[in-house]
């Protein structure tokens, strides 16, 4: 039975998109190349939901996130600082953290309620998509995300890349409408866009 590593998340609009990239492109890696290099192809995002998906569950996957949708309008988060922590690699992983938001927090409670049973099919390398080998950090992230990452685990954030960011970064606000489900590569990466619809309540 095929399986995809999927995630469900917030993407920006276009301008908020190349502000992102915008601030990616500050990382300073080193002699390392960068590992996630967030543009068209990684696209940056917010995670609310991770798991996998069997191919035959997809349809009702998209019709109750467009039903979700459906029930919220548009968010508006704060992004006031960059945090960092080491992957089980020692690369140093930045993300771009945003000040609490209750909405955000509902939302993704309502897709963790609605959705486990679509979501729970383990994970393994074949079931990302994307030219390199996902480490076992993403599929572990995959796998363990509604036991360790959601409700009181929740940590909303968008990955920016790894390296250490030695720009200048100042806060910023974005409002946020488009609710997608992604394929995911490796990094937990947004590869793909399987299903998209709006916030629109």
């Amino acid at each position: 039975m095929k399986v995809n590593a999927v995630d469900i998340v917030l993407l920006p609009d276009v301008a908020i998109h190349q502000k992102i990239v915008a601030i990616h492109k500050q990382l300073n890696t080193g002699d390392n190349e960068q590992s996630i290099a967030l543009g068209d192809v990684c696209l940056p995002h917010l995670s609310l939901a991770m798991g996998g998906l069997k191919v035959q569950n997809r349809e009702a996957l998209f019709k109750t996130i467009e039903e979700i949708g459906n029930s919220f309008r548009g968010i508006k988060l704060h992004f006031d600082h960059i945090s960092q922590h080491q992957n089980t690699k020692g690369e140093n992983i930045n993300s771009l953290e945003h000040q609490n938001n209750d909405t955000l927090k509902t939302l993704h409670q309502d897709i963790i309620s609605e959705t486990a049973n679509l979501l729970e099919d383990k994970v393994t390398a074949e079931h990302f998509t994307g030219n390199e080998k996902p480490n076992q950090d993403s599929i572990n992230w995959v796998n363990d995300y509604f036991e360790k990452h959601s409700l009181k685990n929740f940590n909303p954030h968008i990955t920016l890349g790894t390296g250490v960011f030695d720009g200048n970064f100042e806060e910023f606000k974005a409002f946020f409408k488009r609710l997608a489900v992604c394929h995911l590569g490796n990094y937990c990466t947004c590869r793909e866009i399987l299903f998209e619809t709006s916030l629109r309540g």
